[in-house]
């Protein structure tokens, strides 16, 4: 077994962090993670993998809060932009002016959402070639919680053989696991 590989940039228990301007090509793995992060500003970012490649996400928030990013332009491999929690909540996300394409979700939420994300808005978003638009996968017992899509459009397309603008699953990853809940999802202008 090889090891897996890791991302090419990795932000961890930061606090008011700021990358621009930044071009990121061919990541074996997450381009760009925010871990435990506390008012991380990101923008114009350029992401470009294969779209062929698994796990080359393009941005991946972990457990953080009071995130902005702007001016993302990511094609990927895997999910253009995901967000994930394990042990806090992500909270305060706002993603705006980007476009998203990805073999996979441009926009996720989960598969690992233990904990949940709250009070998000992502607007003025174009997202085109994708499996899913906007993926919300609550798999772990967390809670999505008022969490805003605004003026965003959605061509999807791909590898796969379904397709879905917009998905949402609440499920259990295992048999006993608990059951999670999305309340307060806003779309307008889609």
């Amino acid at each position: 077994n090889l090891p897996r590989p890791q991302q090419m940039l990795e932000l961890v228990d930061c606090g008011n962090v700021a990358v621009r301007g930044l071009r990121l090509e061919n990541a074996p793995a997450y381009s760009i993670r925010f871990y435990r992060c506390d008012g991380v500003r990101a923008e114009d970012v350029t992401v470009r993998n294969d779209p062929r490649s698994p796990n080359s996400a393009g941005i991946q928030i972990r457990v953080s809060r009071n995130a902005r990013i702007r001016g993302a332009d990511i094609n990927s491999g895997d999910d253009a932009f995901v967000v994930k929690s394990y042990d806090r909540m992500v909270e305060n996300l706002v993603v705006t002016d980007s476009i998203l394409v990805s073999d996979d979700a441009a926009i996720k939420f989960g598969t690992a959402g233990h904990v949940g994300v709250r009070n998000s808005l992502f607007s003025n978003i174009v997202i085109r070639d994708s499996r899913y638009g906007i993926a919300l996968f609550q798999m772990d017992g967390g809670s999505y919680l008022n969490n805003s899509f605004r003026n965003i459009s959605i061509e999807t397309g791909g590898r796969a053989r379904d397709f879905f603008a917009v998905y949402a699953d609440i499920d259990r990853r295992r048999a006993d696991g608990p059951l999670g809940r999305i309340e307060g999802l806003w779309f307008s202008d889609l």
